[in-house]
């Protein structure tokens, strides 16, 4: 298993943040949680992968296994979404994802490049709060290099 925290991206995550028009404040929650903020703030991007292997009819397929964990660390809370590129591996597929699958249009692959928005009910990261995005796939093993957070208020670290 591989672990990999440690700033990968944050310059392009910076410049997303700089030239992004900023995003209004929303209203807070009923259940009185501060409101999103566009100020920069702190969150980290955790990802661990694991080669697997498992049986299909067709004969053992190789397969891979990746949990992707972004972190609040900040005080205020932020609205979210994160991408990286695979790397040059022309076979990799997602095959499944949790987190991103529950809804329509929450995740998409642009050539090597993968996308993961915010479901409606996770869409706002608070304080302190954690989030897990959990994957598998097949084909070569993913690289996820640039891992990249382009949200308000996030950097990759």
């Amino acid at each position: 298993m591989t672990t990999r925290t440690g700033r990968v991206a944050g310059a392009l995550a910076a410049a997303a943040l700089l030239s992004a028009p900023a995003t209004p404040a929303f209203a807070a929650h009923k259940d009185k949680k501060p409101a999103p903020t566009t100020v920069a703030t702190d969150c980290v991007a955790t990802i661990k992968t694991a080669r697997t292997s498992w049986s299909a009819k067709s004969g053992r397929t190789v397969g891979w296994q990746a949990t992707i964990k972004v972190t609040n660390l900040g005080a205020a809370p932020v609205i979210w979404n994160i991408s990286w590129d695979y790397g040059a591996e022309p076979t990799t597929h997602v095959t499944k994802l949790w987190l991103g699958d529950d809804e329509p249009a929450t995740w998409r692959a642009d050539g090597s490049i993968f996308h993961v928005s915010p479901q409606s009910w996770d869409r706002v990261l608070q304080p302190g709060k954690t989030l897990t995005i959990g994957l598998v796939g097949d084909g070569g093993f993913p690289k996820f290099d640039d891992l990249e957070m382009s949200s308000a208020g996030c950097t990759a670290h």
